[in-house]
């Protein structure tokens, strides 16, 4: 039956968050479903032969495909939120543990944040950049600014979501809301690259269309930031491969080295997976979170001079 097909059920999926504008989800569903067809050589597969000895298999081609890790834990991870969602559907029995024995978490050996050296470059240059590297590294820096704000909330910000020196948005991967407090610096890079387009809803230039267009716009934005990233990396000298969710990893670096708590450091990145009361938030959100960022903020200024 095409209800226990797991492609048609796949497809159904990705045609809802299409629907529902999640073009970023929709595209890692196709990825894995487009990779899981190109191993099975089929137009379908059963819900029943999802056994943890085909998931093995599956796991040790990718593997044998020299794919990197936290690339084969990606198709892993989509993989089993697909099969739990079937299981919710009643579509398949659940299978206690069917996901132990292959990897569907991040590989931590990689150093995803920036040492204190190649930091300090980017903060000071030793040399002069043109003007496309300069804008790349102001918003790499506007983005630890901001509480290691992920580049697709920074694209799709809205000049509205700017309000008496603080920015609220929705996170455009979980729909958590956040509150960031802007500190003058960062403002300073925000009046210097927001969009001059009157017509745009959008804060800064990288995109001004919504739905399937805008979402093209973000990728090619994503990709021109990261090729000058890449570029600005090889300028300077960094000695470490430099792309935008850096910034972030390395945000929460700092912030935990300053020993802030971690789960408030979590809070402020929107992280919906750690469990934080709304009453402790409320109570204790603001000023902490404000506390918190003006220490990593402190620390980019002065620290490192």
């Amino acid at each position: 039956m095409k209800t226990k097909d797991l492609f048609f059920f796949m497809e159904g999926l990705i045609r809802t968050q299409r629907a529902e504008q999640r073009f970023g989800t929709a595209h890692v569903y196709q990825s894995t479903l487009n990779r899981i067809r190109k191993y099975e050589r089929s137009k379908w597969m059963s819900f029943a032969k999802l056994t943890r000895e085909w998931l093995k298999k599956f796991e040790e081609q990718l593997r044998f495909e020299q794919l990197k890790e936290n690339t084969i834990s990606t198709y892993l991870r989509m993989l089993k939120a697909v099969y739990n969602q079937a299981v919710d559907a009643g579509l398949v029995a659940y299978t206690p543990r069917l996901f132990k024995q292959v990897h569907t978490g991040v590989d931590a050996k990689r150093d995803r944040s920036l040492e204190t050296k190649a930091l300090q470059e980017l903060i000071t240059p030793s040399r002069l950049l043109r003007r496309d590297l300069e804008a790349t590294r102001s918003v790499f820096l506007l983005l630890l600014m901001l509480q290691g704000m992920p580049f697709v909330d920074l694209v799709h910000l809205r000049k509205c979501y700017l309000r008496d020196g603080a920015i609220m948005y929705r996170r455009q991967k979980t729909g958590s809301e956040l509150k960031v407090l802007v500190d003058a610096q960062a403002m300073r890079i925000i009046e210097r690259y927001r969009s001059t387009d009157v017509d745009s809803p959008y804060l800064f230039p990288f995109i001004n269309a919504c739905g399937k267009d805008g979402y093209r716009q973000y990728q090619n934005a994503l990709r021109k930031f990261n090729q000058s990233l890449s570029v600005l990396s090889l300028l300077l000298g960094l000695g470490t491969g430099l792309s935008s969710y850096k910034a972030r990893h390395t945000w929460a670096s700092l912030a935990n080295f300053l020993g802030f708590d971690k789960k408030l450091i979590s809070e402020c990145m929107g992280h919906s997976s750690l469990k934080i009361t709304e009453t402790y938030f409320k109570a204790q959100g603001d000023a902490r979170m404000k506390t918190i960022n003006q220490g990593v903020i402190g620390y980019l200024a002065t620290s490192l001079s």
